[in-house]
Formats: C-alpha cells, sequence, structure tokens
C-alpha cells in the first residue's frame, strides 16, 4: 500500500519505485509523477486526484484512495 510510505518510512521500496512498476490510485504532479498522502512532509500546491479531479490542500479530500498501491517485479528488490 502506499499511503504513507516516503523515502522516511520506507526508503528501500521507493528506490524500487523509478523503474518497472505499475501504480493505482495515485494522485498525478502537474509533471506526470505519482504522489499518494505521506510521500512528502508537505503535499505538492496542485495536482489530478485518483478520480481525474483538479486537487489542491483545500480540497477537503484526499489525493490518492486510502488503498492507493504500487507493485514491482521481486527482481527489483536485489537492484
Amino acid at each position: 500500500m502506499a499511503p504513507g510510505t516516503s523515502e522516511h518510512t520506507n526508503s528501500n521500496a521507493m528506490r524500487m519505485l523509478r523503474e518497472n512498476v505499475i501504480f493505482t490510485n495515485v494522485a498525478l504532479t502537474p509533471e506526470g509523477d505519482v504522489w499518494w498522502e505521506g510521500m512528502t512532509e508537505q503535499p505538492p500546491a496542485r495536482l489530478i486526484d485518483w478520480q481525474g479531479k483538479e486537487w489542491t490542500p483545500q480540497s477537503g479530500r484526499l489525493a490518492a484512495h486510502a488503498n492507493a498501491r504500487f507493485t514491482v517485479p521481486a527482481a527489483s528488490a536485489r537492484r
């Protein structure tokens, strides 16, 4: 599960997310990168939420679904 996963909480998982990864129910940054709650100390100023709607920290709702996930091949753990 993605929510709460960050460089601070699980740096190994974050390193595995650089390639060959599938994300579901995450938010997208204006640059096309992914984001979820807890990934960074401060949320980005603007996102597209997991439902495809514009999102800001003032939106009053989560940007990523509480069940946001990522998956990588097991071989990625050995890199």
